[in-house]
């Protein structure tokens, strides 16, 4: 898949699972996680296919939710104005043969009256023949297209996104920065909808339906919203696996958040 990157409505809805629904997991009823949009690379111009336009909430953090398309952590305080994270750009292991694309994404999604919206940054992992590539940059969904980082993106490479969401007068304005801070780069993006009704986060490993890389593991810290710690929002945690039952197989892990509540691992287990 080459050139722009469209915004998928993924999450439960990927797997078929109506969203909002009320799911019963281990035994105690929880309410889903509404569906995450994710930065996917795909022919032609940026689509936004619709998320849901209020929450219907999220589960409890102790909650482990296997779906068939991302792994990591979902935010639902109610309400976004700042969505941080830093990751580090994973090295990956290729196959000889093939082609593979995975992401890795932050991201901030929200309902208005009528439509949605979304905005966020990438780290595009990819393999051909045996061989590692890597890119980055930043979207919104208002926009066509995208914003891709100038210059080599590495392996090794400390990357920051910050996200702001601003209402004035009934226009909600997001604005993206990605920075390397290894090679001293950066890319921005800005965008506007009609006022958010409701916004919810996630910083996620996607695997985009799709065999996915070996990665190793994948560090993210940093991770605040509205300035406080991604744990203190209670945030769901999802694992990606080969189904959604309790005899999936898990491909890629998340851990538990650590003891500052800004730090999480995405670990490899399998490709499919």
């Amino acid at each position: 898949m080459t050139g722009s990157r469209r915004l998928l409505y993924g999450g439960l809805a990927a797997v078929g699972v109506a969203v909002p629904s009320l799911m019963v997991i281990g035994g105690a009823a929880a309410q889903a996680a509404p569906a995450p949009v994710v930065a996917v690379p795909q022919s032609g111009s940026a689509v936004l296919v619709p998320v849901p336009t209020s929450s219907p909430g999220f589960a409890t953090a102790s909650t482990t939710i296997k779906n068939t398309t991302q792994a990591g952590y979902f935010s639902n305080p109610g309400a976004i104005t700042s969505f941080d994270a830093t990751v580090v750009v994973p090295t990956l292991v290729c196959p000889t043969t093939g082609a593979l694309e995975n992401d890795a994404s932050v991201q901030i999604a929200g309902g208005t009256s009528s439509s949605s919206f979304g905005a966020g940054s990438f780290i595009f992992l990819s393999c051909n023949s045996g061989v590692a590539s890597y890119s980055a940059g930043t979207f919104v969904s208002s926009k066509t297209g995208e914003k891709t980082l100038s210059g080599t993106v590495s392996a090794g490479d400390r990357m920051v996104t910050r996200i702001t969401l601003a209402t004035a007068s009934g226009i909600t304005t997001a604005d993206v920065k990605l920075i390397d801070e290894t090679t001293k780069t950066s890319v921005g993006i800005k965008g506007s909808s009609p006022a958010l009704t409701s916004s919810y986060g996630w910083d996620v490993f996607q695997g985009s339906g799709q065999s996915v890389i070996d990665f190793g593991k994948l560090h993210w810290g940093g991770a605040l919203v509205n300035g406080g710690t991604l744990a203190a929002t209670n945030p769901t945690k999802y694992v990606l696996a080969t189904g959604t039952t309790s005899t999936s197989t898990v491909l890629v892990s998340t851990s538990a958040i650590g003891s500052t509540g800004k730090t999480f691992t995405n670990k490899f287990l399998a490709s499919s």
